[in-house]
């Protein structure tokens, strides 16, 4: 059965972190927060199923669920001290009524979307006085999660969804210019999706020393010679296409 994974950074919006004097630092990894003054329950940061356009310029951050379906946030974050945060997910029915609260952590990592539920959030909690530094969260099907293995690069420009036995490799080219992302998971298939920055995409030697790395890295895990299939994601780049099969075609070349 065909699923998907969401990967949520910190956008660029104002939040309400910034607006109490917290310093936030972005870079392209994720972003510094230092938060001395801020008390504890304070939501750091919010990722909305449905927002407001014509207040953030963007569309919802956040996937459809399906109802009574398990699944678990997955994060990269640096705390200190340890364990000072946590994830908050509310869920709302179709008049904005709140039907469940869950609070989320690395004890209870995993929650159960509510069946009268019709849209969400996720919010980073504070829960005490610190610094940390936030990379991304994933959110993903329990049952996924079981046979599945995820791994994100560390300038977040490839994410990489790898089955237990796959027998082919989905490879997809998108735009890095929001603050989530879709991965489409399919049965014994392992997806790539890649991530080219505005500048990248505009300086066509930039983008082929990063599409270069990755073919390298592809063929490191591709023991098995499995086939690969390459894809556009949200943006038309048939020229981008054409370089991945141009470097796949010299890689074989020269082994």
């Amino acid at each position: 059965m065909d699923s998907e994974c969401t990967i949520l950074t910190w956008g660029q919006a104002l939040n309400a972190a910034e607006t109490h004097g917290a310093l936030v630092n972005y870079e392209m990894d994720g972003v510094e927060i230092s938060a001395p003054m801020l008390p504890p329950g304070t939501d750091l940061y919010t990722w909305r199923s449905q927002q407001s356009f014509d207040v953030t310029r963007s569309q919802g951050a956040l996937p459809l669920l399906e109802v009574k379906k398990e699944y678990q946030l997955i994060s990269k974050i640096r705390m200190n001290p340890e364990q000072s945060i946590y994830f908050k997910i509310n869920t709302y029915d179709r008049n904005q009524h709140l039907v469940k609260e869950f609070i989320l952590d690395e004890s209870n990592p995993t929650f159960r979307y509510p069946e009268t539920a019709q849209s969400y959030e996720i919010s980073l909690v504070m829960k005490a006085n610190h610094d940390f530094t936030f990379h991304w969260v994933a959110l993903m099907p329990v049952d996924v999660i079981k046979r599945m293995r995820l791994s994100v690069s560390n300038d977040l420009n490839a994410t990489w969804v790898q089955d237990q036995h796959p027998n082919m490799i989905a490879l997809y080219l998108g735009r890095r210019d929001s603050e989530s992302w879709l991965i489409p998971i399919k049965p014994h298939q392992t997806t790539v999706v890649v991530r080219l920055s505005p500048t990248e995409l505009n300086d066509l030697s930039l983008a082929k020393s990063v599409l270069q790395k990755l073919i390298t890295s592809i063929q490191r895990e591709n023991t098995l010679e499995l086939p690969l299939m390459i894809n556009g994601y949200g943006y038309p780049m048939p020229q981008l296409i054409k370089m991945v099969n141009e470097l796949i075609i010299s890689a074989k070349k020269d082994r």
